[in-house]
């Protein structure tokens, strides 16, 4: 069997339910609204340090510079990356993170994921939280996704729930943030992970994306933008479901 019969075999099983996803996203976004910032109560969460950063790094600089709280979520780490997260996090001008402490590559096997976002969700009550997206190519990501689902049906709490992207674009985007403020402590907040820079040029990968979602509202923004998909607590759901 080679990669196109591999390829086939897993389109035909999940085309429905991803189709319906990016249906139902780019029937939300179609038009990218520019803004400078998010406000409010901001929960970010991330599978794992640095996604944070990757995805939403200046967004939550110029938020944070702006009034708004923040608090970010890792839902897996160890020793050495929770230091990294913790240099990353000042840089940012978060005061608070918490490590959930699950195995990385193995959180589709975490128990009680779901109860524990739920748990924070209800602690910190936020209007608006972040997240890694459904479809990302990290398996950690999309069990994050599926999670998050789980913390929403849970919770009783209102709030809209916002997808960031790196590995796989967004397939639709309802909110593009201005992020050339942000983007020198973006970097610098990334170069403090240094277990995964050695390994991979994310800056010029992070400049490179954000620039090209720049392009899409030329004119409005500066060189850079960082993308969401934004919408309410009970349409996230939806989404989700489409999935199965």
């Amino acid at each position: 069997m080679d990669a196109r019969d591999i390829y086939l075999r897993l389109a035909k099983n999940k085309a429905n339910g991803l189709f319906r996803l990016q249906e139902l996203m780019q029937r939300k976004a179609i038009l990218p609204k520019p803004i400078k910032k998010f406000t409010g109560k901001l929960l970010v969460l991330a599978a794992h340090p640095d996604d944070d950063v990757l995805g939403c790094g200046a967004t939550l600089c110029n938020s944070i510079s702006a009034g708004a709280k923040a608090e970010v979520v890792y839902c897996t780490s160890n020793s050495l990356r929770e230091k990294e997260a913790i240099k990353a996090s000042r840089v940012l001008g978060l005061e608070n993170i918490l490590f959930l402490k699950h195995v990385d590559a193995k959180l589709q096997d975490a128990k009680g994921l779901a109860a524990e976002l739920t748990e924070v969700i209800d602690r910190f009550e936020p209007d608006i939280v972040f997240s890694n997206n459904f479809l990302d190519s990290s398996s950690d990501h999309m069990a994050l996704s599926r999670a998050l689902y789980k913390a929403c049906i849970s919770s009783s709490k209102k709030f809209d729930v916002c997808l960031y992207e790196f590995w796989q674009p967004l397939p639709a985007v309802t909110h593009l943030v201005d992020a050339d403020k942000g983007m020198a402590k973006k970097l610098l907040a990334m170069d403090q992970h240094g277990s995964q820079t050695k390994d991979f040029d994310f800056a010029s990968i992070v400049k490179s994306l954000n620039a090209y979602r720049a392009l899409q509202r030329k004119g409005q923004l500066g060189k850079f933008a960082e993308a969401f998909f934004t919408t309410p607590k009970k349409d996230f759901v939806k989404l989700a479901e489409a999935m199965k």
